[in-house]
């Protein structure tokens, strides 16, 4: 590897995306691309909601006389498999319902229900679960029963500390930021591959592995560059600092190999970004999911930027800690891994 020939090539990419034209106007599109966006959004409200119930010894009459309409009823056999279902968004939220219930209600007593719920459910659900249980065992024993309900958080309790609009939006923005920076980087390499710039450097000492590499560093600091910028300037490096760097360069890295496959098509600069527009679309629905949850549903786990904005959000907004984010980081760096040589592998193939 010629690194005496990789530095000047990627200066010369920083340079010649500082003084791209085409950027000059991206903010205007990016009020095209907020267009898009709502339009692709669903247009209903999903009216479904799941709730997972530990009943050791009322399974078999509450299967009988629980039904609720928009309500789905997982049952679980231990309690520990009800917290771990909620954890892992198997279910929205769960109920326990001690074996002795029945039996205190008629002695008089006041039993009390556990609802755990997630950590980062609205205030208002805690009121929804406690109303919840009256109207489940209002079915079953045809009388108002005087059940407490209390709340149990699983993960750090957010009710009373609820997270800004503007900080659950930072995931966004990362995300956005990166797309872009890779539309320049791929009109860049078009360019040269279209002019033959691109030929005329392999005939110099640099080879094709030299080439990928200077592309990929240029891009990175690029697109690394840019959002690290604005997150120190809205001061959103204070917690998790390290993980959250490291994100980015992950999110950096992801995009390279997007910006390759858009290079390789070989369109010039108005159509890559028309493009990169489309592209935008389906990778920024992740990040609205974290502004509006539920916005989307399990094919949400198919689009690489979802561990992206998830893992963001636990660091920048909820403070976790590396126990919380690695498996994140480690399916975006698997992700990485295969749209970088997808990438690659596609490019080489419009050299001469």
């Amino acid at each position: 590897m010629q690194w005496r020939t990789i530095f000047p090539l990627v200066g010369n990419d920083l340079i010649r995306f500082a003084r791209n034209p085409y950027f000059g106007i991206i903010t205007f599109l990016y009020l095209a691309l907020f267009v898009g966006i709502y339009l692709a959004l669903p247009a209903t409200v999903e009216d479904h909601f799941s709730l997972g119930l530990y009943a050791p010894e009322l399974d078999e009459a509450l299967h009988q006389d629980l039904e609720v309409d928009g309500l789905e009823l997982r049952w679980f056999d231990t309690e520990e498999e009800l917290q771990q279902a909620i954890q892992g968004d198997a279910v929205y939220a769960g109920l326990v319902i001690p074996a002795n219930l029945l039996v205190e209600l008629a002695m008089g007593a006041r039993p009390s229900v556990t609802a755990y719920l997630p950590d980062d459910a609205p205030p208002e659900t805690a009121e929804m679960m406690r109303v919840l249980v009256q109207s489940l065992f209002f079915e079953m024993l045809e009388q108002p029963a005087p059940i407490m309900t209390q709340r149990e958080v699983l993960g750090p309790d957010l009710a009373g500390d609820p997270i800004a609009p503007r900080d659950r939006m930072v995931p966004l923005i990362v995300t956005i930021i990166l797309l872009v920076a890779t539309m320049g980087q791929a009109a860049l390499i078009a360019s040269e591959i279209e002019t033959g710039a691109a030929d005329a450097l392999m005939s110099t000492p640099m080879g094709i592995g030299e080439f990928f590499v200077a592309k990929s560093i240029g891009g990175i600091l690029i697109a690394f560059g840019q959002v690290f910028v604005v997150l120190m300037i809205i001061g959103a490096l204070a917690q998790q600092t390290l993980i959250v760097l490291i994100l980015v360069l992950l999110g950096a890295m992801l995009v390279i190999g997007i910006g390759f496959l858009m290079a390789a098509t070989g369109w010039d600069t108005p159509t890559l970004m028309a493009l990169g527009f489309l592209i935008m679309i389906p990778l920024s629905a992740p990040p609205f999911d974290i502004l509006f949850p539920g916005t989307i549903t399990g094919w949400g786990l198919l689009i690489p930027t979802h561990y992206l904005s998830v893992a963001l959000h636990r660091a920048l907004n909820l403070g976790m800690g590396w126990g919380n984010v690695w498996q994140e980081m480690a399916i975006l760096l698997a992700f990485c891994v295969v749209l970088g040589i997808a990438g690659v592998l596609v490019l080489r193939t419009k050299f001469r």
